[in-house]
């Protein structure tokens, strides 16, 4: 769900010749393909196919990307079964791990060669500063991330058991992002 209309950029977005990268045109029709598992690591894997078909079809046109989205860290708990409501049970692993709809995308596209801009609001928080780090580390571009000052980044609680999730999403800092932020970086 966006936090604003994605429609309200069209304009700009086509003056500055940038192409919006929505999440249906990239990670839904993955789903499928990805047989409904749960693997450890970056949920980019399956949408680089679809990214990089989707930059060959804009065939020079609009060859700029701009993905406006969320960035979250995931604390994923693997257990053996779900706790009953007031029981505590022992997790068999636990790791962090940057995740959200926009950075994935984003890395898929940096990944496919695309010309990015990533939009995205974290927290100024220990894991506003991993999840940047993170970013960095697959070379995105996080010039267009902005650091909200007294507001938590968001998180995805995520427990797996079996190979099923089940996840508790705080925005956080994504909540933050709005139409000023957006364009206040196409300009740049």
């Amino acid at each position: 769900r966006s936090v604003f209309p994605v429609h309200h950029f069209d304009e700009q977005l086509a003056a500055r010749r940038y192409y919006l990268l929505s999440f249906r045109e990239t990670i839904e029709p993955n789903r499928a393909a990805a047989g409904g598992t749960w693997s450890r690591g970056p949920a980019i894997g399956p949408a680089v196919t679809s990214i990089e078909k989707r930059i060959k079809d804009l065939n020079g046109y609009m060859k700029k990307i701009f993905v406006l989205g969320s960035i979250n860290m995931d604390m994923v708990m693997k257990a053996e079964r779900k706790p009953k409501d007031g029981e505590t049970i022992s997790g068999t692993d636990f790791f962090l791990n940057a995740g959200g709809k926009g950075a994935n995308q984003a890395v898929a596209v940096q990944k496919s060669g695309g010309d990015l801009k990533f939009c995205a609001c974290v927290g100024d928080d220990v894991f506003g500063a991993r999840l940047i780090q993170t970013l960095q580390g697959y070379a995105v571009d996080t010039g267009c991330m902005k650091i909200i000052e007294g507001t938590a980044s968001g998180l995805a609680q995520i427990t797996v058991v079996n190979g099923n999730n089940s996840i508790i999403l705080y925005m956080g800092a994504n909540g933050r992002l709005d139409k000023g932020i957006a364009e206040e970086f196409l300009d740049r």
